[in-house]
């Protein structure tokens, strides 16, 4: 048993196996990569998508997309009142009274 390998199994396993079983065990590898390299894109397209988009008369047209840095930015380009939100809630711009 001190001269078991598992690669060779394997091997051996995959000589014996039919012609179709052959495809599968080559195709398998490609389409796991296609498919995991589509979902990472298709994530990333997901969270680029911008926030909010408008025509600012120094900058020209701004598109903002969803960050950390978000609403600095806002109230930097736009002078725009937006209130800090408690802890416990979610960050949203409160109407002045």
């Amino acid at each position: 048993m001190e001269n078991y390998n598992a690669f060779a199994d394997l091997m051996d396993s995959f000589r014996s196996s039919s012609d179709f079983v052959k495809i599968i065990w080559l195709l398998l590898p490609i389409l796991l990569l296609g498919g995991m390299t589509g979902l990472i894109l298709a994530i990333r397209k997901f969270r680029r998508r911008p926030l909010m988009s408008f025509d600012h008369p120094e900058l020209g047209h701004v598109t903002v997309y969803q960050s950390d840095k978000t609403l600095p930015l806002l109230q930097k380009i736009g002078g725009l009142p937006i209130l800090p939100a408690p802890k416990s809630a979610p960050a949203t711009a409160q109407p002045e009274e």
